[in-house]
């Protein structure tokens, strides 16, 4: 008798169950977790970073960049470091952890200016009229996806660098806008401290004080233009709050500019950001500055986005948002008008097509139904596990293959050298040659920030800080009439009594120093090659 209640306990012994916190997710879940850190694995790759680390680490010696101390060609110049702050934390950071321990908080800060643009569209649907917001699991699940699309679009601009800090800068201002624009949470002077922060690590706070204007500016055009008030968010605004939101937003607005004062060059930081903006020639020359060429690959991503993203709202007509349709083109034409600023236009981007996508019925229909039915985890046949295991493929070989590099990057300087094309061997040359102090060499644009990070012997010519630099000289404009071959060029290294280059093998200028009488190339590599001039 016992052994068969035994028998008829195991045949009604209920079978594996997922704990309740697990059976909420899927491998859709997984996937959408996936992809975002495969591309935000990325090794620091920026050429800027090493004098970004080299003058983090003079500041921590007590030594402050008011002044340029690096180069010989504009030694003294009146230097404004807008990212001083932001230098000083990269090189302790680095100082602690290498290059892997300071790509982290970089890919942290990325990952969170997309997601946070992303709930800023979660925030706003709950607040369209006559709409309700998708349900928990699967607002996360369109905001990983869109996380993902913008990655994807900024790919090649994201990475180890101080313009992270804008972006995540601009994504939490807009959001901080928006809830109190809907009354969500009156943290509005929040604004005040994070500009401080802002503006004492990057120059891009100027588009947050913007955003905050235009913020401003819509609310007084909606309260002196009824038609404007039929729109969202104005239409779920009481007539009565106006006066009050417009005072409560000037003040915000003022004691955000104070703050930003409140840094070691007061006025002059917006006087640089205006010269650095505004510096046409700078804008024509260095790639990234320059605007968006359709022929390239980024090009073609931020053209596609926008393209598809502006087709598909007017076929389907949901807009909601009178904020971003008046916004749309200011921040259109700074996307389109510099490579570097399509990063903004995404994160501006992002809260609307969020909004947009979440009113979708089909959509909501997948992402809060048939995702769990599809791919939740849950008991189901060989097949089943055999497809959504195949689709975790395809992320999982995307996280090897960038995990992989980032960790070689990230780790072993030698293998970022060899990926991003730095002269480490002709450095070690220059290094044990140990004649800095008497030799006034010419260095490559893209190598400056390197050379001030591993080669602090030697004075270099140009580096990534210098883009608009202007006093004696246009400093960018003399370096590409040398490197150009201009008719001036070698009259231009006598000038400044160069003697000794040190260029890419493969440039026009080291082919052309091969054949010219009085320049020896003392080391060659594939790399870079060093010639001595003999007056």
């Amino acid at each position: 008798m016992e052994q068969e209640n035994s028998h008829k306990q195991s045949l009604t012994r209920p079978g594996f169950v997922l704990p309740a916190w697990l059976s909420r997710f899927s491998f859709i879940d997984i996937i959408l977790i996936l992809f975002p850190v495969a591309m935000l694995l990325q090794g620091p790759f920026d050429p800027d970073l090493g004098w970004h680390l080299k003058v983090g680490q003079d500041i921590w010696r007590g030594i402050f960049p008011y002044h340029d101390i690096y180069t010989w060609s504009m030694p003294g110049f009146a230097w404004v470091d807008h990212e001083w702050l932001a230098n000083a934390l990269m090189y302790q950071v680095y100082h602690l952890g290498g290059l892997i321990g300071l790509s982290i908080p970089f890919i942290a800060l990325c990952f969170a200016a997309y997601l946070i643009a992303v709930r800023t569209g979660a925030l706003m649907s709950r607040h369209v009229p006559q709409s309700a917001p998708l349900a928990s699991m699967a607002g996360w699940r369109l905001c990983l996806g869109l996380v993902t699309i913008g990655l994807i679009v900024n790919n090649r601009i994201i990475g180890v660098r101080a313009q992270i800090v804008t972006l995540f800068g601009f994504a939490l201002a807009n959001y901080l806008i928006w809830s109190y624009l809907l009354g969500e949470r009156r943290n509005a002077w929040l604004l005040a401290p994070l500009f401080w922060v802002w503006a004492n690590t990057h120059a891009g706070f100027v588009v947050g004080l913007l955003a905050l204007g235009m913020a401003l500016g819509l609310l007084v055009l909606a309260r002196l233009m009824p038609a404007l008030r039929r729109g969202f968010p104005f239409v779920i605004l009481d007539l009565a709050d106006y006066a009050r939101m417009i005072r409560h937003l000037a003040l915000v607005l003022g004691a955000s500019v104070l703050a930003t004062l409140v840094n070691p060059y007061t006025w002059r930081i917006y006087a640089e950001a205006l010269r650095a903006s505004l510096d046409q020639y700078a804008r024509a020359d260095i790639a990234e500055w320059m605007s968006v060429n359709f022929q390239q690959p980024i090009g073609i991503l931020i053209g596609l986005f926008v393209f598809l993203f502006v087709w598909w709202l007017l076929w389907t007509r949901k807009y909601h948002s009178t904020w971003h349709m008046l916004l749309f083109p200011v921040f259109l034409y700074l996307g389109m008008s510099s490579v570097r600023n399509t990063t903004l236009l995404v994160i501006f981007l992002l809260p609307w097509l969020y909004l947009a996508l979440s009113a979708q019925g089909g959509l909501r229909g997948f992402l809060e139904k048939n995702v769990d039915q599809a791919f939740g985890f849950r008991r189901g046949n060989w097949f089943y596990y055999a497809y959504n295991l195949a689709f975790l493929l395809i992320p999982l070989a995307l996280l090897a293959l960038t995990s992989s590099l980032w960790l070689a990057t990230s780790t072993d300087l030698a293998a970022l050298a060899q990926r991003t094309g730095y002269p480490t061997r002709a450095v070690e040359f220059l290094r044990n040659r140990g004649t800095g102090q008497s030799d006034v060499l010419l260095n490559d644009y893209n190598w400056g920030g390197y050379l001030i990070w591993q080669l602090p012997e030697y004075k270099i010519y140009i580096d990534g800080r210098m883009a608009s630099w202007r006093g004696d000289k246009h400093i960018l404009e003399e370096y590409d009439r040398i490197v150009d071959l201009s008719p001036d060029w070698l009259n231009l290294i006598k000038a400044d009594r160069i003697t000794l280059t040190l260029m890419p093998s493969k440039s026009r200028l080291s082919n052309v120093l091969r054949q010219t009488p009085g320049f020896t190339p003392i080391y060659q590599d594939d790399v870079a090659t060093i010639f001595q001039r003999t007056p």
